[in-house]
Protein backbone atom coordinates (compact mmCIF):
# COMPACT_ATOMS: atom_id res chain seq x y z
CA UNK A 1 0.00 0.00 0.00
CA UNK A 2 1.21 3.49 -0.84
CA UNK A 3 0.59 6.75 0.93
CA UNK A 4 0.44 9.66 -1.47
CA UNK A 5 0.06 13.25 -0.40
CA UNK A 6 -1.20 15.43 -3.21
CA UNK A 7 -0.46 19.13 -2.86
CA UNK A 8 -2.72 20.15 -5.72
CA UNK A 9 -6.44 20.20 -6.14
CA UNK A 10 -6.17 17.58 -8.90
CA UNK A 11 -6.53 13.98 -7.81
CA UNK A 12 -6.20 10.67 -9.62
CA UNK A 13 -9.88 10.40 -10.52
CA UNK A 14 -10.02 13.94 -11.88
CA UNK A 15 -6.97 13.39 -14.09
CA UNK A 16 -8.47 10.19 -15.48
CA UNK A 17 -11.83 11.90 -16.08
CA UNK A 18 -10.15 14.76 -17.95
CA UNK A 19 -8.09 12.36 -20.06
CA UNK A 20 -11.21 10.37 -21.00
CA UNK A 21 -13.12 13.57 -21.82
CA UNK A 22 -10.30 14.58 -24.15
CA UNK A 23 -10.34 11.17 -25.81
CA UNK A 24 -6.66 10.60 -25.06
CA UNK A 25 -4.86 7.41 -24.17
CA UNK A 26 -2.38 7.41 -21.30
CA UNK A 27 0.42 7.32 -23.88
CA UNK A 28 -0.97 10.35 -25.73
CA UNK A 29 -1.34 12.38 -22.54
CA UNK A 30 2.16 11.32 -21.49
CA UNK A 31 3.54 12.59 -24.81
CA UNK A 32 1.81 15.94 -24.33
CA UNK A 33 3.19 16.26 -20.80
CA UNK A 34 6.67 15.02 -21.62
CA UNK A 35 6.52 12.02 -19.29
CA UNK A 36 6.34 8.25 -19.70
CA UNK A 37 3.01 6.42 -19.96
CA UNK A 38 3.75 4.61 -16.71
CA UNK A 39 3.92 7.99 -14.93
CA UNK A 40 0.39 8.85 -16.09
CA UNK A 41 -0.77 5.40 -14.97
CA UNK A 42 0.77 5.97 -11.53
CA UNK A 43 -0.94 9.35 -11.24
CA UNK A 44 -4.29 7.82 -12.21
CA UNK A 45 -3.99 5.00 -9.68
CA UNK A 46 -2.82 7.32 -6.92
CA UNK A 47 0.61 5.71 -6.58
CA UNK A 48 2.21 9.08 -7.33
CA UNK A 49 0.88 12.52 -6.53
CA UNK A 50 0.23 15.08 -9.26
CA UNK A 51 2.45 18.14 -8.96
CA UNK A 52 1.08 21.64 -9.25
CA UNK A 53 2.88 22.37 -12.57
CA UNK A 54 1.51 19.16 -14.10
CA UNK A 55 -1.99 19.94 -12.84
CA UNK A 56 -1.79 23.41 -14.40
CA UNK A 57 -0.56 22.01 -17.72
CA UNK A 58 -3.39 19.44 -17.77
CA UNK A 59 -5.89 22.25 -17.13
CA UNK A 60 -4.44 24.25 -20.05
CA UNK A 61 -4.70 21.19 -22.30
CA UNK A 62 -8.29 20.62 -21.13
CA UNK A 63 -9.17 24.23 -21.85
CA UNK A 64 -7.78 23.87 -25.36
CA UNK A 65 -5.24 26.61 -24.74
CA UNK A 66 -2.29 24.53 -25.93
CA UNK A 67 -3.84 22.75 -28.90
CA UNK A 68 -2.35 24.96 -31.59
CA UNK A 69 1.17 25.08 -30.16
CA UNK A 70 1.18 21.30 -29.66
CA UNK A 71 -0.19 20.62 -33.11
CA UNK A 72 -3.35 18.87 -31.92
CA UNK A 73 -6.88 19.73 -32.85
CA UNK A 74 -10.36 18.88 -31.68
CA UNK A 75 -9.61 18.70 -27.96
CA UNK A 76 -12.58 19.69 -25.88
CA UNK A 77 -13.44 18.99 -22.26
Amino acid sequence: MYLVVTITGMNADELKRIRFALGLTQAQLADLLGVRRVTVARWETGIRGISEPVARLVEHIRAGELGVSLGITGLRA
